[in-house]
């Protein structure tokens, strides 16, 4: 997928702003085509991607920061008549819900 080998030019690169305008930018898309769900399943394997390396060393540390720079899952409280997620839930997601070998 060409956002996951941006993420992992980036993490090679330290430079993160490009992978972020990207998933940014889906973000927006998503949600504009009612379809919160996609993005949060590609947030999901993301996630696992980066906590298992498979993108670069500091995946982690990507992931991390897509929550300062607003880039969480979509819960209902930004779509809330397509989002199956809640605030909470999307929370806890972003912080502890995957468990990565």
């Amino acid at each position: 997928m060409l956002i996951h080998d941006d993420i992992k030019s980036s993490l090679q690169e330290e430079d993160f702003e490009h992978a972020y305008a990207k998933i940014g930018a889906m973000r927006e898309e998503m949600l504009e085509l009612e379809e919160p769900g996609a993005y949060n399943d590609f947030m999901l394997e993301l996630k696992t991607k980066l906590f298992r390396g498979d993108l670069g060393e500091d995946g982690r540390d990507f992931f991390y920061a897509l929550k300062s720079k607003k880039l969480g899952l979509i819960s209902v409280d930004d779509d809330p008549h397509h989002s199956k997620i809640s605030a909470q839930e999307a929370k806890v997601v972003c912080h502890f819900f995957i468990q990565c070998p």
